[in-house]
């Protein structure tokens, strides 16, 4: 069994361990066991109002610039975020569906072809409430971050 980990920076195959079971995993895979890798992007944070009475949420935002061409998605159920790599051989020309097929979240193990949808246009609330928002397309200055996000591949 092959299990890939953003930590491990590739394959790696854990140790079965008579009745202990398997060692050596990483913690993010013992609480669901589910693996998706992750990846680093440049974004930016805006404060705002996504819903009735809830301000000053923070939203990512991301920018195109050059060649990159990444897009954010979330998990309805439980408000995990995900990226997709368009550039990505893999995901180039297939449909955001198509792309969640195969793949569970992580944080809540409901199917991603269910329950992925863009962001931030559906938002899930730490409350349980939906909200939305639609980011400007000027850049905030000296607010560009690099963040850690799942990425999504078939």
């Amino acid at each position: 069994m092959l299990v890939y980990c953003s930590r491990h920076k590739g394959p790696f195959v854990p140790i079965l361990s008579g009745w202990r079971g398997i060692r050596n995993l990483p913690e993010e895979f013992r609480q669901t066991g589910i693996m998706i890798p992750k990846r680093k992007i440049r974004c930016y944070i805006t404060l705002a109002c996504v819903a009735p009475n809830i301000y000053n949420y923070p939203v990512y935002s991301l920018f195109h610039e050059g060649w990159s061409n990444f897009s954010l998605v979330t998990c309805s159920n439980c408000g995990e975020l995900f990226v997709i790599d368009w550039e990505n051989p893999k995901t180039k020309g297939l449909a955001m569906r198509d792309i969640a097929a195969s793949n569970n979240c992580p944080s809540c193990n409901s199917p991603l072809r269910d329950t992925l949808q863009d962001y931030p246009q559906t938002i899930k609330l730490p409350n349980g409430q939906s909200g939305s928002f639609t980011p400007d397309k000027s850049i905030p200055p000296n607010e560009i971050l690099v963040v850690e996000f799942f990425e999504l591949v078939p």
